[in-house]
């Protein structure tokens, strides 16, 4: 068996792979904010003017920061809007985010900087 055909036509597949990848790479493949913006991904800041004493934090796949500042304010980065709700009911600030993608293929794979979902809370350090 002849094996300098197979060994140069497996080199030319290697070749044209490298070829698309570097395409790819360069046609912006690996731009996180291009990613973004087709998976509808937003940012939000949403000001409680309700009181509340309570905080529920109800969250599938988000980092959340708690941090003291002026005024009650949450910031949401990075989210879709339809997975997020902010709302007071019961004297309890609740702050939800739902995704129905987690068991999708795409949400356990990540190729290059990936963005993550972050819910950043800000109370004022008087806050009763």
């Amino acid at each position: 068996m002849k094996w300098k055909p197979w060994c140069i036509t497996g080199l030319c597949c290697l070749g044209v792979g490298l070829l698309c990848t570097g395409i790819a790479v360069s046609a912006g493949a690996l731009d996180q904010e291009c990613l973004a913006e087709l998976l509808n991904l937003t940012d939000r800041t949403d000001t409680v003017t309700e009181s509340f004493s309570a905080v529920l934090v109800d969250v599938d796949d988000a980092d959340v920061i708690v941090q003291s500042g002026d005024a009650v304010e949450i910031q949401a980065e990075q989210i879709h809007p339809d997975e997020y709700a902010v709302s007071v009911a019961g004297d309890t600030l609740q702050i939800t985010q739902q995704t129905d993608s987690k068991n999708h293929w795409d949400h356990w794979m990540s190729f290059g900087k990936t963005s993550h979902a972050t819910i950043t809370i800000t109370l004022p350090e008087t806050y009763a």
